[in-house]
C-alpha cells in the first residue's frame, strides 16, 4: 500500500506490517507497486520511475491456492477525538474520512481467470456524504481506474456490530463471582447436615479465616479495580496501571484487541484493550496468589488448620 505519513508498506493477515522506503508519498510524487508469487512466496516492491525496483517485502503464506485474487483498493481510517468524562476518563468520538486513488498502467503479467470487477469489503455508501457527493467504489475513466473508499484495513472489531470475545468473558466472570454465598454451619440441600462447601475463595479465606473479610479483599483487588476500568471513568494512565499491578490484570487473558502503531485508535481499557499481554496478566495473578500462600501458614491457627467455625 501507498500511504501519505508513512511511504509504502507491505501488510499480511492484517496484522503483519513491513514498512518500505518511507518516503513521504504526495499527489506529486506517485508510487508504483508490483506483486509477484513464486509459490507460496508474494513479494512487494515499489519505483518511483517505474525503471528501478526496490524490494518492500516478502511474504510466505502456506498453503496459498493456486487461483488467488488480485485486486486495488483505497481505504481511510476514522478519526478519532478524545471526549472527557467522570474522573478524567475519555470516550471516543469518530468522524468518517473518505479517501481517492487514481490507479494507471495496470498491467497483469500470467494467466488470468477473468475481467476486473467491482466488490464492496465491508460496508459502503451509507453515510450522507456518500449518498450525496462522492459514492465509494471503482470506476474506470481514460485508461485508470479511480478508487474511492473508506474504512480502515483490519480484523472487524465492536466498531462493525460485532460483540467482542473480552465482553462476552467478562461478563461470564462476572456472573460466576457472585455466586451466593452459603452461611457458615448450614447444611447443604439435600444431603443432610454436615460440612459443606462454599464457594469462598481458599487463599483469601484461608488468610482472613472469616468469609466476609475475604469478599471484601477479592472484590478490593479484583471486582474493582475490574469495574472502574472497564468503564470511561479513569484517566487512561491510571486504569493502565492498575490492570498492571493488582489481581485484575489476570483479565489480560481475554485480550483479543492487538494494537497496531500505525492505526489511528484509543487504545483503553475502557475500549476493551488491556495493557498486559495475557501470559503477563496471568503471571501477575499467580505472583499475587503465590504472596497469598506464603502468609497463609503465618496466621492459621494450630492443628488441622481450620477454626471449628469455619468447617
Amino acid at each position: 500500500m501507498v500511504t501519505g505519513g508513512h511511504g509504502v508498506r507491505m501488510r499480511y493477515d492484517y496484522r503483519h506490517d513491513i514498512a518500505g522506503s518511507g518516503a513521504g508519498v504526495a499527489e506529486g510524487t506517485p508510487r508504483r507497486l508490483r506483486l509477484t508469487r513464486s509459490g507460496d512466496t508474494v513479494t512487494g516492491h515499489e519505483s518511483a520511475d517505474g525503471m528501478t525496483w526496490t524490494e518492500a517485502g516478502a511474504v510466505r503464506l502456506p498453503g496459498l491456492p493456486r487461483t488467488v485474487r488480485v485486486g486495488l483498493f483505497a481505504a481511510s481510517p476514522r478519526d478519532p477525538t478524545l471526549r472527557r468524562t467522570g474522573l478524567g476518563g475519555a470516550t471516543e468520538q469518530v468522524c468518517w474520512t473518505q479517501v481517492g486513488g487514481t490507479f494507471d498502467r495496470i498491467a497483469l503479467r500470467g494467466a488470468a481467470a477473468g475481467g476486473w470487477s467491482d466488490d464492496a469489503v465491508g460496508e459502503r455508501n451509507r453515510t450522507d456524504w456518500e449518498k450525496g457527493h462522492l459514492v465509494s467504489g471503482a470506476v474506470e475513466r481514460n485508461g485508470a481506474i479511480i478508487v474511492t473508499g473508506a474504512g480502515d484495513i483490519g480484523l472487524k472489531g465492536a466498531e462493525d456490530g460485532a460483540r467482542p470475545v473480552e465482553r462476552t468473558l467478562g461478563a461470564w466472570s462476572w456472573r460466576c463471582s457472585s455466586s451466593p454465598w452459603s452461611q457458615r454451619g448450614s447444611p447443604s440441600p439435600g444431603t443432610g447436615p454436615g460440612p459443606r462447601t462454599t464457594c469462598r475463595p481458599p487463599v483469601p479465606g484461608s488468610l482472613l479465616r472469616r468469609p466476609r473479610p475475604a469478599i471484601l479483599v477479592a472484590v478490593l483487588t479484583i471486582a474493582v479495580p475490574y469495574a472502574v476500568t472497564s468503564v470511561p471513568l479513569l484517566p487512561d494512565g491510571l486504569a493502565q496501571w492498575l490492570l498492571r499491578v493488582t489481581p485484575a490484570a489476570g483479565f489480560a487473558v481475554q485480550q483479543t484487541l492487538v494494537e497496531h502503531p500505525r492505526a489511528v485508535a484509543h487504545y483503553a481499557p475502557s475500549t476493551g484493550y488491556f495493557p498486559l499481554p495475557w501470559w503477563a496478566g496471568i503471571t501477575l495473578l499467580c505472583a499475587h496468589t503465590a504472596m497469598l500462600l506464603g502468609l497463609a501458614p503465618k496466621r492459621l491457627p494450630r492443628g488441622d488448620g481450620w477454626a471449628e467455625g469455619d468447617r
